[in-house]
């Protein structure tokens, strides 16, 4: 007999036993009761949505964005970013070339990437796997002259 006729066989010997209990339920009485009851059942049968364990999509999102090439942060979100931050520091200049923003934009990812990779770092050095503010202050502070920050 396949497997799910057996579970099916199952439920049915569990619900048949319960059944004189179940019709002497005041709840189940009322058409509302007996609809739960129905639900439950039903509910019971459906097949669940496949899951992966925790992580498993995490590792192969990060294996993705270490195979590309593409840019993370969105392009437009990020000119107007430097759009602003130029107007408020120097209000002459107006005009930027598409290649200075796009190189202005693969250096701020790469300075990104490489913080967040050395706050990892400093979060497994501690014996964590999660990630803190306080890993991400230490990163920056023990970044040496090279960071410029």
């Amino acid at each position: 007999m396949h497997p799910t006729n057996q579970r099916v066989q199952a439920v049915v010997q569990r619900l048949l036993l319960f059944l004189p209990l179940l019709l002497h339920d005041e709840r189940l009485q009322t058409p509302k009761g007996m609809s739960i009851l129905l639900l439950k059942v039903v509910n019971y049968f459906k097949k669940k949505p496949h899951r992966f364990k925790p992580g498993t999509v995490a590792l192969r999102e990060i294996r993705k964005y270490q195979k590309s090439f593409e840019l993370l942060i969105p392009i437009a979100p990020f000119t107007r970013l430097v759009r602003e931050i130029t107007s408020h520091f120097s209000p002459g200049i107006s005009r930027w070339q598409a290649e200075a923003l796009l190189a202005l934009q693969e250096a701020a990812e790469d300075v990104i990437v490489h913080l967040f990779e050395d706050s990892m770092l400093c979060a497994i050095h501690a014996r964590r796997v999660t990630l803190m503010k306080k890993d991400l202050e230490l990163a920056r502070r023990i970044g040496g002259k090279e960071r410029g920050w």
